[in-house]
């Protein structure tokens, strides 16, 4: 499985990541903005993979998008219904065929 970790103040933009296959190649994470409730986050993997992102807020709880199983090299998910000034982490992570 790849992770990368990042995180994102609603409205206040910081970000920052970290790989744990570190020589893998992996583009960063990147976040767009969307308002003040909603981001996308998008990255792209050497090999056909799926996406999900796991996300938490301070004093929010964690949650994740539904996977998506579909393999793609090019990933981009939304996620919704964030609380505005309040700082989120972003893990987001794909798993090929062979559960890397």
């Amino acid at each position: 499985m790849r992770r990368f970790s990042l995180s994102c103040l609603i409205a206040a933009f910081v970000l920052l990541f970290s790989s744990a296959h570190a020589g893998e190649s992996i583009s960063p994470p990147q976040i767009k903005q969307q308002g003040t409730t909603k981001v996308i986050v998008s990255w792209t993997t050497e090999r056909p993979a799926s996406s999900r992102v796991v996300y938490s807020g301070e004093g929010t709880g964690q949650f994740s998008t539904p996977p998506y199983d579909t393999r793609t090299t090019r990933h981009e998910m939304e996620i919704v219904n964030l609380f505005p000034q309040t700082n989120y982490q972003f893990i987001a992570e794909s798993i090929d065929d062979q559960g890397n």
